[in-house]
């Protein structure tokens, strides 16, 4: 499915955002993409060639150099804008500054919430350390590398839990062949002090990253969404 908003501009309201039609479109090369926006534009009367700028998600379907919507838009509408995604660029910006950092959080948050997840077994022994020691059981968060706003969050409960956590796989004993075993990657992960002064960082620089990225998606909220639709009918009655 594929959702298409406009912006335009009144005299009596400014600037508009509204919800033109949500089209079903199997087929989601840049072809037909392109086919079903511009039959769309004709089924509501809007000309093409007043089209001044066109916002998607930064995918080579949309803006790939060589054949994409934008390129074949570019064919009728020659002065066309590009109006990238401000929250994937900025969440570009984080994936490749990570390739500099002295640890790879990443892969450690995925192999540590792997851990976990794929054994209850490994949970009730978690937990009951985590009782032991008295500390609140707070459960690891998934961060999956496509959805912007997981890293910092998963950061964030990790910190929570760092200590109690570190003390646990550390005190795993991989020589009993009966006990859970500590995967090395995760035991080099806990025995360097790197580790968690690089998750500090980044903790605190993903909470500007953070805000900012909510911050430009604020819009796109379904409450949102139709509030602006309301308000550009009561401007076209007006």
């Amino acid at each position: 499915m594929f959702p298409f908003i406009i912006n335009y501009f009144t005299i009596q309201c400014g600037i508009v955002r509204s919800a033109l039609e949500i089209v079903e479109q199997p087929r989601e090369t840049a072809q037909n993409i392109f086919d079903t926006l511009r039959d769309l534009l004709k089924k509501h009367n809007l000309d093409i060639q007043k089209l001044t700028s066109i916002g998607a998600d930064n995918t080579n379907t949309n803006y790939g150099r060589n054949h994409s919507v934008f390129t074949i838009l570019q064919l009728e509408v020659v002065n066309l804008l590009k109006g990238n995604c401000f929250c994937h660029v900025l969440s570009n910006s984080v994936k490749v500054s990570h390739q500099h950092l002295p640890v790879d959080v990443e892969t450690y948050l995925s192999q540590l919430y792997s851990h976990f997840n794929s054994s209850s077994k490994r949970i009730t022994e978690l937990k009951e350390y985590f009782e032991f020691v008295e500390i609140e059981y707070l459960r690891l968060l998934q961060h999956i590398k496509i959805r912007w706003l997981s890293l910092y969050n998963s950061i964030n409960r990790l910190l929570k839990v760092y200590e109690p956590l570190s003390s646990y796989f550390c005190d795993i004993n991989n020589d009993n062949a009966d006990a859970i075993t500590c995967p090395p990657a995760i035991k080099i992960f806990f025995s360097s002090n790197m580790s968690k002064c690089t998750l500090y960082f980044l903790h605190q620089i993903l909470f500007d990253i953070q805000t900012k990225n909510l911050e430009l998606q604020r819009y796109s909220n379904l409450h949102q969404l139709l509030i602006y639709t309301e308000s550009s009918r009561v401007c076209s009655k007006n």
